[in-house]
């Protein structure tokens, strides 16, 4: 499922680039294209006003002004004939045979196939006393390769001249930018595959990582739900068995039953909050609050427990201080982190809970000199029903979500939470919440 999806976004990112080349390619030749066939139109154009305005074709300064570019005009009689030949004098192989050879072309090329002397009739032609063009801008490839660019004229005399320019620079040009062009374009596509093909990869991986995490966010659900179910269940047969049995008799039954439907309840609930977290909706009810009152009444219940465990409470709470949040999450938080702390300190030992109000946040410390966590859950424990040990984790009530609502808990106050721990020598969680967060 995730390779399709990874291909289709690979895909789906190539085409828009392909349809980006095709714009830009497109314009990039259209105006090369002009600009290159612009000077041989302009050539054309200047040898055209020459012949019509009767100039000298072979004046220097007018040379000049035409360049380096190989051009030649040849002039045809009405009855057909070749009479007179203009040329720049350069490259050109100007043999009679050539040159009939591209005076026929440019002829056929326009609609007419026949004999060289008898390709036009000169009464077809329109009379006038100008010199007029019948034939505009064809183009038309010699036997020996070279590219023209031809316009035929007609005299007052019904005489023709047709101007023979070679472009075959200009072709090769526009030949080399094309093959230069499909050359960027390919290398272009390549790069851009690999490159969506690993940007697809890295847009899929937290994808795939959510996905897995909430298939095993299911499973472990299930899973949490069928045992007090079936615990549930399994007591309840045996009091239908005995029905004539008293209440006193089957109490034990009965207080299974009661024990898990409560880890029932407060599961579902932490499942149904951490939904509802899921969700993007909001939870939290923000407003001023004495904090250093709401620790300590979160901390409260839990002195008789840790007196009857023989634990040792130790409280440090800044007095009066203030805070923008959910008071209901922030007590939650406390008593999260408390109540870990007395489940895992075994008697003797001691719990620490700190408040202390620093200039740009206020720091929530819960520390005890329980059994502590090895450094390769530390970075885990924050994980949806994620437990150290299972089987003691079962034993102490716990649902393995704890921990996950009190890190949004801190999340959605803006702050932080962190924990130090080493076998042995217990575990310390910081809570920084930052001031100003309205």
């Amino acid at each position: 499922m995730f390779d399709r999806l990874k291909l289709k976004l690979t895909l789906a990112n190539v085409a828009v680039v392909v349809l980006i080349f095709i714009i830009v390619f497109t314009g990039v030749y259209i105006t090369m294209y002009r600009s290159i066939t612009g000077q041989s139109n302009q050539l054309l154009n200047m040898l055209t006003y020459n012949i019509v305005n009767g100039g000298d074709l072979q004046d220097p300064k007018f040379l000049r002004l035409l360049g380096n570019q190989d051009f030649f005009i040849a002039d045809i009689s009405n009855s057909g004939e070749i009479t007179g030949l203009n040329s720049s004098q350069l490259i050109l192989p100007l043999t009679d045979e050539y040159i009939h050879e591209l005076v026929g072309k440019a002829m056929m090329q326009n609609g007419n196939n026949k004999n060289l002397l008898k390709f036009f009739s000169i009464t077809d032609l329109p009379e006038t006393s100008q010199t007029i063009i019948i034939m505009k801008l064809s183009t038309i490839q010699s036997s020996t390769g070279y590219t023209y660019l031809t316009e035929v004229l007609k005299k007052a005399d019904n005489s023709l001249s047709i101007i023979f320019i070679n472009v075959d620079y200009e072709t090769s040009l526009l030949s080399s930018l094309r093959f230069n062009l499909v050359i960027v374009a390919l290398v272009g596509l390549c790069l851009v595959f690999i490159g969506s093909l690993f940007m697809a990869g890295k847009a899929v991986k937290p994808i795939k990582e959510a996905w897995e995490k909430q298939k095993n966010f299911t499973a472990d659900a299930s899973h949490e739900l069928r045992t007090p179910l079936s615990v549930i269940q399994a007591n309840l047969e045996l009091v239908m068995e005995n029905k004539y049995d008293t209440v006193e008799s089957q109490y034990k039954w009965l207080e299974n039953i009661y024990w898990e439907s409560n880890h029932m309840t407060k599961l579902t609930g932490d499942l149904l909050l951490l939904a509802r977290a899921d969700s993007g909706q909001k939870l939290l009810e923000m407003e001023n609050l004495l904090l250093s009152s709401s620790i300590e009444e979160a901390a409260a219940p839990f002195v008789p427990v840790a007196h009857e465990k023989n634990i040792k409470m130790d409280f440090s709470i800044e007095p009066n201080v203030t805070f923008f949040g959910d008071e209901l999450r922030l007590k939650q938080l406390a008593v999260i982190l408390i109540d870990n702390a007395v489940k895992y300190t075994p008697s003797g030992g001691s719990i620490s809970l700190g408040l202390k109000n620093n200039r740009d946040n206020i720091e929530i410390t819960v520390s005890d000199t329980g059994e502590g966590i090895d450094k390769e859950h530390l970075d885990k424990i924050f994980e949806r029903f994620y437990r150290v040990d299972k089987a003691r984790n079962s034993e102490n009530g716990g649902t393995g979500l704890g921990l996950s609502i009190a890190c949004w808990i801190v999340k959605e106050h803006h702050g932080t939470i962190s924990v130090n721990s080493a076998l042995g020598k217990g575990t310390t969680f910081n809570v920084m919440l930052p001031k100003n967060i309205k």
